[in-house]
């Protein structure tokens, strides 16, 4: 019986200058204060439409998790 490796995620496509790392189902983001959200999704499919609307688009900046990062690093 062959063990299977885990399935690594790069990340190499990303824009946003806030992501950290990603896994099957969540997104994590990096930050001040050692603080690390991380958004968890339904699907693999769900994780990859906001993957491809924000973290991976030049637009990241329209992504909520971004905006309100921005905004906790200005009130900082």
């Amino acid at each position: 019986m062959s063990r299977r490796k885990p399935i690594r995620y790069s990340g190499a496509g990303m824009k946003c200058p806030y992501f950290s790392r990603e896994e099957k189902l969540a997104v994590s983001c990096r930050c001040t204060g050692g603080m690390t959200p991380k958004l968890y999704f339904q699907t693999p499919e769900a994780k990859a439409a906001w993957c491809g609307k924000y973290c991976a688009n030049h637009a990241y900046y329209l992504c909520p998790m971004c905006e309100m990062l921005d905004d906790e690093l200005l009130t900082s």
